[in-house]
């Protein structure tokens, strides 16, 4: 019903006469369709320039804190950037 789909983010009404709601519909396809993110906190020494650089040419840093032994970065990213970092030497 109507009412139901004004309350629900994940259902979408469509007319198959005048293509209303088809936009929409459209416009929400990327979002659901991208990589779930996580934020996690990586410690890295300031020998781990290699794996601190790609962070940043990945764009998943979202704090950068320079301690006594090395940096504390947040980051932002999806699964598989945490996989493809964890292979970097």
């Amino acid at each position: 019903s109507l009412t139901q789909v004004a309350r629900r983010e994940d259902l979408f009404a469509l007319s198959a006469v005048t293509g209303e709601g088809v936009d929409a519909l459209l416009d929400t396809i990327p979002d659901k369709l991208k990589d779930p993110r996580s934020e996690d906190i990586i410690q890295l020494s300031f020998s781990d320039g290699k794996k601190r650089a790609w962070l940043f040419e990945q764009g998943v840093v979202i704090d950068d804190e320079l301690q006594d032994d090395g940096y504390k970065l947040a980051v932002f990213w999806t699964e598989l950037q945490k996989n493809r970092f964890e292979k970097i030497t």
